[in-house]
């Protein structure tokens, strides 16, 4: 069976994007709505399950407050039966402000049956300052894809780590004063302990530390990471201790 990954962030997406920003003087820019979507008006961290082949979690946050972290999150748990397989994970984090730090992070977990053969997973991260001053902006997409024989069963070791990332994650919108490295290494310090489950997983990063008054007429900073093997998340985060 032959996983196929889309490229991250599609060129045809970042141009929209910019177009947007350029014309609405960056007010948020809202992607198609979708199953999990974090918007202005939802709690800083949502938990959701869902059934169905293409699962959509999707979290955006525009940040226009001065001097401290503003932070979002999303979990999703999504069971998929069938030969097709084909979930989107997406992590935006825009930013216009002074002293600030944004930090969005969106994590799917997709349990699919292990037979199945048409897979194509799709996971974005983009990150975005406009008009900032000493502005830092990352977003963060994980997706772990689990092939199982019974895809609507959760194993506990990953209701072990949903469970866990909420606790972190709720944490880390309570703490403004966090860098948003520091609050992806708490992350990664989570996932270090389900090194188990670290094959299955594959993160897109993206951060803009652009820091001027000026508005920012190039491409939205992306970086990307592939596919995680076991326990390089672990190493990460010893490396960083």
């Amino acid at each position: 069976m032959e996983v196929r990954r889309q490229h991250p962030w599609p060129l045809r997406r970042t141009k929209l994007l910019l177009a947007g920003l350029t014309l609405l003087g960056f007010i948020a820019v809202a992607p198609p709505a979708h199953a999990g979507q974090v918007n202005q008006t939802r709690p800083d961290v949502t938990d959701e399950e869902v059934n169905g082949p293409q699962p959509q979690n999707v979290v955006e946050i525009d940040n226009t407050q001065d001097g401290v972290l503003t932070a979002r999150g999303a979990i999703q748990l999504a069971h998929v039966d069938g030969n097709s397989v084909a979930p989107l994970n997406e992590a935006v984090a825009l930013a216009s402000c002074t002293g600030c730090s944004t930090f969005a992070v969106a994590l799917q977990i997709v349990l699919y049956q292990s037979s199945a053969t048409d897979v194509a997973p799709q996971n974005y991260a983009i990150a975005y300052n406009n008009q900032c001053d000493q502005c830092f902006t990352v977003a963060d997409a994980y997706q772990f894809l689990i092939p199982v024989a019974d895809p609507d069963a959760t194993p506990p070791r990953v209701l072990g780590l949903i469970n866990s990332l909420d606790a972190e994650l709720r944490n880390i919108t309570q703490d403004q004063h966090e860098s948003p490295d520091q609050a992806e290494q708490r992350i990664d310090a989570v996932i270090a302990r389900f090194t188990d489950l670290a094959m299955y997983l594959t993160k897109q990063h993206a951060e803009d530390q652009h820091s001027d008054r000026q508005s920012n007429s190039g491409a939205p900073s992306q970086t990307t990471s592939g596919l995680l093997g076991p326990g390089a998340i672990a190493a990460r985060h010893e490396e960083a201790a």
